[in-house]
């Protein structure tokens, strides 16, 4: 019986050791009932609050992603002189020409969306410069 009081000693003392990242062995109950007390409050912390009390395992977050959608193609438009009556005549070729992708998907990158040009005001004998800042401005 005095054996087995030993043994069930010696075992309950292992349980209660607390080693340090040097690997120096502390045989004291009182740090070794410390450490095991914080180890099993980080535990039941995690199991029984965050999981089970706050179904931590059902939890859900806003998606965040990017989608990205290519638009391929190109668009005719061939306008009749009856259509284009308040056009000047030498403006008209402006409307009658071959629209690529990059002429109709303005901007070509948008959040949460794509836009597609359905209407188009085209402005002849307009330029991109740079105006001096001093002078003459004929930009």
């Amino acid at each position: 019986v005095g054996r087995c009081v030993h043994w069930v000693q010696q075992g309950v003392g292992v349980f209660f050791e607390y080693d340090t990242p040097k690997i120096v062995h502390i045989r004291s109950k009182k740090i070794g009932i410390l450490s095991r007390s914080v180890q099993a409050c980080v535990i039941a912390y995690v199991v029984g609050y965050v999981m089970v009390y706050n179904k931590g395992y059902q939890e859900v977050d806003k998606v965040v992603s990017a989608v990205t959608a290519k638009i391929k193609g190109n668009i005719l438009t061939n306008f009749t002189n009856e259509e284009l009556l308040n056009v000047r005549p030498e403006w008209r070729d402006l409307y009658r020409r071959v629209w690529d992708v990059t002429d109709f998907v303005v901007p070509p990158i948008e959040n949460n969306a794509f836009f597609v040009m359905t209407n188009v005001v085209i402005t002849p004998n307009q330029t991109r410069a740079e105006c001096p800042e001093v002078g003459v401005w004929n930009c």
